[in-house]
């Protein structure tokens, strides 16, 4: 039998109309990447490199990035020694605030400067954003809450890998969680520091005439935090003298206390003590776990060591961060160098000051000096990493800084123009390095504009590359288009005009391993995009039923045309309606569909018969197809 058909298409759209209920089945080829180059990527967020225009304050004295794939807004870092040069494999954890930051808030950061994760919930002013170890797995905390007078009371916060909240502490017996210290033990305790107002007649304690009435008091409590019971109590004024203070006593009224001692740090060894930082007291303090007593005071009016640096390793103004280093080897710190009394060259520095308890000697090991000479007049912070280096926050000024561990600069970054250091415009109390790994429950953001794909996954740490996928139906079989390196935090692309789309698309993150993370939900491009088409198809009284078929079938999709060879007739699989199967004999066409392709055809799920007569009038369901234009009645 020969027999000549002659097909038009009309529109794919129509398609639906008739074969509504068939689920797509069709698997598309691996990738459909276009021959004709590679996609338009670019890198959306990363900080800037070195660019002056910022540090003048081009800009803005606050420079933020906004997402369209995410609704965020977060500060712009800047670089003169960009963090790539220092990449570990941890990130940037800062704290945002300040004069001109409308919505304090803690960050992550990769070494690009590219942001990684943020609280999408306010907490108030935030403070102390680090990582630390609780019942064996790592977690996220900071402080969040009402600050004032260089303290504050609030909550510290936990947050799992997944960005769940965990906890939320406070200290116990009414007080509330001050910003400057809180520090996860071994045996899952907490230390918090506290800042306590007491009614106090200044007169009587000093032993000289004294209008002021109030003072602050410095405490740190020893949490359990699986029970919240008190394990440990401290209090200042119960084992240091007031005059031991460098801070004005004036005017000590209800709303302006006395800050005379001002606990910015507390640390706990391995022999159950702790060493304590007290700004204005100007001294390191080793503080008994037994009784509460001083055993020694590093700095300070009674200081207990020889220095042998002719001053330089006793004498600070204004201390950040105290700890110990190397087991009792060392003593670590951030000098500010100024406090609200006195200000001395106006150049902070890192300090590793090394410690002999034995002969009770201090010497001034070394000084980690911004070539800048940064001033912070207030917070600050030094970390010393697992490799040695160290990580300076310049807290009041905003900036970063990593060292070798002999105090050579390698790396920094600025939360706001290095013209504006000076302002308080943005701070960040403590700078730090952590590694991290976020596995969020969310899924990937997408949106799409005008043909331009922006993704972007809050939280994760492991996406390497991008999947775009594509259906007929959410509910179908997907088919990879091509995947794409990720690129800063918001991987923006545009879809090249020759590549052919199914009507919904997705993006899957995958990780290093090519493995897929999760997905994010379908777009439909009809309605968020162009429509990318093939060209018009075109018949040919020559072609063949199978092979006018065949074109039909590229038309509707990438299709697989394949005979059946127990029938006269061909079948066609196409991606959103099954297979079709039609069968042309004697004056008559039917077309069946069926729900999947295989080695032999299962029973139809639809099957329609129609004549073949030339002036037949053809249901609309055919004409909606589109499928035939013209039938000659002499061919058998």
């Amino acid at each position: 039998m020969e027999g000549k058909l002659s097909f038009v298409w009309l529109y794919l759209a129509f398609l639906c109309s008739f074969f509504l209920s068939i689920e797509a089945v069709a698997s598309p080829p691996p990738s459909r990447r276009p021959s004709g180059g590679p996609w338009k990527e670019q890198p959306a967020g990363e900080g800037l490199i070195q660019d002056a225009d910022y540090d003048r304050g081009a800009y803005g004295r606050y420079v933020t990035q906004t997402f369209r794939s995410a609704s965020l807004t977060v500060p712009r870092l800047n670089m003169d020694m960009p963090f790539t040069n220092c990449n570990d494999g941890s990130y940037l954890f800062v704290t945002p605030r300040g004069e001109v930051v409308k919505e304090p808030l803690a960050a992550i950061y990769d070494a690009t400067g590219s942001l990684i994760w943020t609280p999408t919930d306010h907490s108030g002013e935030v403070y102390n954003f680090e990582v630390q170890q609780y019942k064996g797995d790592s977690v996220l905390t900071f402080w969040g809450g009402d600050n004032g007078h260089g303290h504050g009371s609030g909550h510290y916060f936990m947050y799992d890998k997944h960005y769940n909240l965990i906890g939320k502490v406070n200290a116990v017996g009414g007080y509330g969680a001050d910003l400057h210290s809180f520090t996860i033990l071994p045996n899952d305790h907490a230390l918090v520091t506290i800042y306590d107002k007491v009614g106090t007649d200044l007169a009587e304690v000093l032993g000289r005439p004294h209008p002021g009435k109030w003072m602050w008091d410095s405490m740190f409590q020893e949490i359990n935090l699986e029970t919240n019971e008190l394990v440990f109590e401290w209090r200042a004024s119960h084992h240091f003298a007031f005059s031991e203070s460098y801070i004005s006593t004036l005017p000590a009224t209800e709303s302006e206390p006395w800050d005379w001692f001002h606990i910015n740090t507390v640390e706990k060894d391995e022999a159950g003590n702790y060493l304590i930082s007290a700004r204005h007291l100007r001294c390191v303090a080793y503080i008994s776990r037994e009784t509460g007593e001083v055993l020694w005071r590093l700095g300070g009016k009674r200081n207990s060591f020889n220095d042998l640096s002719n001053g330089q390793a006793t004498h600070f103004v204004g201390q950040h961060d105290t700890h110990w280093d190397q087991g009792h080897r060392y003593i670590t710190m951030f000098d500010n160098r100024a406090d609200w009394q006195d200000e001395q060259e106006h150049v902070s520095k890192g300090k590793r000051i090394e410690i002999d308890l034995e002969n009770m000697t201090a010497k001034l090991d070394t000084t980690f000096v911004h070539p800048k000479n940064i001033f912070a007049f207030s917070q600050g912070s030094y970390q010393t990493l697992p490799h040695g280096n160290v990580v300076l926050g310049y807290g009041y000024t905003g900036a970063m800084a990593e060292f070798s561990s002999n105090g050579t600069l390698l790396c920094d970054a600025y939360l706001q123009p290095s013209s504006r250091f000076s302002s308080g415009d943005v701070q960040s109390y403590r700078n730090l390095k952590f590694n991290w790994t976020g596995l969020p429950t969310t899924k990937p953001s997408m949106v799409l504009d005008n043909g331009t794909i922006y993704v972007s996954w809050l939280g994760s740490t492991e996406v390497r590359s991008w999947m775009l996928e594509d259906a007929v139906i959410p509910e179908g079989r997907l088919g990879p288009v091509t995947t794409f390196a990720k690129s800063g935090f918001e991987t923006v692309f545009t879809i090249p005009e020759d590549l052919p789309l199914r009507q919904y698309i997705r993006i899957v993150a995958l990780n290093k391993d090519s493995q897929d993370l999760s997905a994010s939900d379908f777009i439909d491009v009809g309605d968020k995009a162009t429509v990318f088409t093939e060209p018009p198809f075109e018949p040919d009284d020559d072609l063949n039923l199978e092979e006018q078929l065949q074109d039909l079938g590229a038309l509707l999709g990438r299709s697989t045309v394949g005979s059946i060879p127990a029938l006269e007739s061909t079948a066609l699989q196409t991606p959103g309606f099954g297979i079709i199967r039609s069968i042309a004999s004697r004056g008559t066409l039917m077309i069946e569909s069926l729900p999947s392709i295989s080695s032999h055809f299962q029973t139809p799920v639809d099957k329609r018969q129609y004549n073949l007569d030339v002036d037949a009038h053809l249901p609309d369901p055919i004409l909606s197809l589109g499928v035939l234009r013209s039938y000659d009645q002499n061919q058998t």
